[in-house]
């Protein structure tokens, strides 16, 4: 306390208003202490005791948050994975406990972004990933070329019984050839 020019003397005049002006409140303590410290007059009137509430304020109740770190950390940086850097380290500790549940991440970016930086992205072949996406589009594609088959022989079919159905006098060459250029 003494490196902020405050005495024991100081607090306890403080003390004795700040516990006046408290007793006139309603609010809990920690609003109160938040108050006096948004409030730049009630500031400098509690000028030592806005240093203890300021410490009242960032201390932690209990440990359970730095527990839940500790427990996060051991999850994260285990046996096979001893190597982190700390950088690493702490990106994969937030996106542990900020990020979004299981059931809620769409692992599809995450992935795409994954296969092809770093790497794997130099090999040729490698990348899995996009192996299965080329095998989907030449899927779709095979359908797509089946059913333009089946439709072509369709309509083959369509005309050979028609053909069949109308006199031969009637065909004329010219009709042949207008419908070949059509396919």
């Amino acid at each position: 306390m003494d490196e902020h020019s405050v005495t024991t003397k100081m607090l306890k005049s403080e003390f004795i208003l700040y516990k006046s002006y408290a007793a006139a409140r309603t609010l809990r303590m920690p609003q109160i202490f938040s108050g006096i410290l948004c409030d730049t007059e009630r500031c400098k009137q509690y000028k030592g005791l806005s240093i203890l509430f300021e410490i009242y304020l960032v201390l932690a109740v209990n440990n359970a948050v730095c527990e839940r770190g500790f427990s996060c950390m051991k999850r994260v940086k285990n046996d096979w994975r001893s190597c982190l850097g700390t950088k690493q380290l702490s990106r994969l500790m937030f996106s542990s406990i900020e990020g979004p549940s299981m059931d809620n991440f769409d692992a599809a970016g995450a992935v795409e972004k994954w296969w092809t930086s770093g790497n794997r992205a130099c090999r040729p072949g490698f990348n899995l990933w996009q192996k299965e996406q080329e095998q989907e589009i030449r899927d779709d594609l095979y359908e797509d070329l089946v059913l333009m088959d089946q439709e072509a022989e369709q309509e083959e079919n369509r005309l050979a019984e028609a053909l069949d159905d109308s006199d031969e006098s009637d065909i004329d060459e010219s009709d042949i050839d207008t419908f070949l250029k059509d396919y």
